[in-house]
């Protein structure tokens, strides 16, 4: 904490008479709205990516021309929003290209995991040191995108150096010629995800790049990325329509003071609303990224390589895994591919309980130290456990018959309150008002959890041994 703290104070101030323009006019257009400062000036670069990425796909077709203009303009809206903050970023991608070029085996990946993550906490702790329970923006946003991208990358330079023993998605990602520090400079502060994501493999940004200055260049994305611009604008919507629903407000007395239907009904339509801000900040970066040409599948042919949610499968997801799988996408798939896949000591088997459990604790580090990032990850990992229990248990039964939309319909509605149930710590990151909570809505959602993880095994039909014969 004192490392960061130090950090902070030795870098000068970066204010320059453009910032300070930029922030006057800014300053009206707060006020008039009543739109915060900080986070008026991260939507405005933002928005700002779109006309960039036009830009973009009508510079001279040069590699050279093309990183340098991704890394310079990332890094100066990096530093118009979070000023000295950048500091950080600089540091942990310098160290661990240092760290890929010099470190060599199999703990080359592991050190520049536990580094990258490890500054990360460091600089959580920092924050709620200095802020505690605060919500301005700072450097810790991009930071924790960048966290992602430096430990996938130097997994996948690992990776390059042995493909034979890698499996296919393995070879995917793989990275089997290093890049020059402008190449992964432009990576690190690409414009389009460097703010807000979304977080994207090195193998894909650097094919996008090289498919930029071909002679077919990038595919049309006036659809996908309008489209998206478009959804952002409708779940901004629900962000200032949600300001009615805040979540803290779960923490007072008023609140308590309400009768318990009410309560529930708050609490539902608070939590439900509170991924709102979300959906909005990934479409809107998303867009920004399609514009530039980044983010198409060309073996699928679909806009959606670096789709960071799907609302419709989170809002109406059949079971907890669908939640998972869909939500905050990017971060999924580095848990899976970088932490549970690498641990699980037999890949063709599904991954102990531990392994689960170390996955969700990483994950809870990755977001930072609030006790409710804890109290959700931790009951998440069990109740994902007791689901898909359930789920093997009971889907058979229903499969093939009249009762199977019946079926759907239970699964969807109980999915949905147990996601509101368990996520709500998640929003309000205090021990003690979410203790409350659940202890005023009786530990339902362990209740059953730990219910059906004791009698679920003991429904299960088991398996007939074989008869051996002679």
């Amino acid at each position: 904490m004192e490392f960061i703290e130090q950090v902070g104070k030795a870098i000068p101030s970066v204010d320059n008479p453009l910032f300070s323009a930029l922030d006057e006019h800014l300053s009206g257009v707060s006020a008039a709205v009543g739109f915060p400062m900080d986070q008026l000036r991260y939507v405005s670069c933002l928005l700002l990516v779109y006309p960039l990425a036009l830009i973009f796909r009508l510079l001279p077709k040069s590699l050279l021309i093309r990183q340098l203009y991704a890394t310079i303009l990332g890094f100066a809206m990096g530093l118009y929003v979070f000023r000295e903050g950048m500091i950080h970023s600089f540091i942990t991608a310098l160290v661990t290209y240092i760290l890929i070029c010099t470190v060599k085996g199999k703990s080359r990946p592991i050190i520049v995991f536990i580094f990258t993550l490890g500054y990360m906490c460091l600089c959580h702790i920092y924050r709620q040191y200095t802020d505690y329970m605060g919500w301005t923006l700072d450097f810790t946003g991009p930071q924790m995108i960048l966290t992602i991208k430096l430990s996938s990358f130097a997994y996948n330079v690992s990776d390059g150096e042995q493909l034979d023993k890698c499996d296919k998605e393995q070879k995917k990602c793989a990275v089997t010629e290093m890049p020059s520090l402008l190449e992964y400079f432009s990576f690190v502060y690409y414009f389009g995800g460097f703010l807000a994501g979304p977080s994207f493999e090195f193998s894909d940004y650097r094919a996008f790049m090289r498919r930029s200055v071909s002679a077919e260049g990038s595919p049309s994305a006036w659809v996908p990325s309008v489209t998206k611009l478009l959804l952002s604008f409708v779940f901004m919507a629900g962000v200032v329509l949600g300001g009615a629903f805040d979540t803290q407000f779960m923490s007072t007395e008023e609140y308590w003071a309400l009768p318990l239907l009410h309560r529930l009904g708050y609490q539902w339509l608070s939590v439900t609303m509170y991924r709102y801000k979300y959906y909005f900040g990934w479409f809107l970066a998303e867009g920004g990224c399609n514009a530039a040409g980044f983010g198409f599948d060309s073996v699928k042919g679909t806009w959606d390589l670096i789709t960071n949610v799907k609302v419709l499968e989170v809002e109406f997801a059949p079971n907890v895994r669908s939640v998972m799988a869909n939500w905050n996408i990017g971060t999924a798939v580095w848990l899976r591919r970088y932490v549970y896949n690498r641990l699980n000591p037999d890949p063709s088997k599904g991954a102990p309980f531990y392994v689960q459990m170390l996955t969700y604790m990483t994950s809870a580090f990755w977001h930072g130290f609030y006790p409710g990032y804890y109290m959700t990850f931790s009951s998440g990992a069990l109740m994902n456990n007791a689901a898909r229990g359930l789920r093997k248990l009971l889907r058979p039964k229903f499969a093939g018959t009249s009762l199977k939309p019946l079926y759907d319909v239970a699964s969807f509605l109980l999915t949905a309150v147990v996601l509101n149930y368990t996520c709500t710590p998640f929003t309000l990151l205090a021990w003690d008002a979410s203790w409350r909570i659940w202890k005023a809505e009786l530990f339902l959602g362990h209740v059953l959890t730990i219910g059906s993880m004791i009698v679920v095994p003991m429904l299960m039909p088991k398996k007939k041994k074989p008869v051996k014969t002679e």
